[in-house]
């Protein structure tokens, strides 16, 4: 009776202690996804040379779709202005997820989780300026959240 209890409390103290020496150094909030058009937002941070940058995902979305949605981010990186190319990450994939909600009602699929998806060396120091757009295989798609969060160690 007490194992299920035992294997949350072990999961919930196991999520925070990977979060856990970690600071929120800036958001990108998303309230709109790309479909004809680009609609980028954009965050910029000072890093120095050894720090290491994870970028997490906060989402609370509605879906329509009978298969499961398809849903990324587009991250563009710029250092003092300059490009330095981008990465795909997958919205969905998360390591470690904070367990959040998964339902279908009235045809709907409902999501709201937080996850860690991956993390940047930052390897020269500078001005950073991170622009990001978000995806989807839905047009329909109904967006409650969406954040990118920027966070390192303190």
């Amino acid at each position: 009776m007490f194992r299920p209890y035992l294997l949350l409390f072990i999961c919930a103290i196991s999520v925070g202690a990977c979060t856990s020496g970690l600071e929120t150094i800036g958001t990108i909030s998303i309230t709109q996804f790309s479909y004809d058009t680009l609609i980028p937002r954009q965050v910029t941070l000072n890093l120095s040379k050894g720090d290491v940058v994870e970028v997490w995902n906060d989402m609370s979305i509605e879906s329509r779709q009978k298969n499961e949605v398809q849903i990324h981010y587009g991250l563009e990186r710029y250092i003092n202005g300059e490009s330095k190319g981008g990465l795909k990450l997958d919205a969905l994939k998360t390591n470690p997820t904070i367990p959040g909600t998964k339902q279908r009602a009235r045809g709907r699929l409902s999501l709201s989780f937080q996850g860690k998806l991956t993390y940047i060396n930052i390897e020269e120091t500078g001005k950073y300026t991170f622009k990001s757009a978000l995806f989807s295989s839905d047009q329909d798609l109904i967006i409650h959240r969406a954040k990118l969060i920027f966070k390192k160690q303190q």
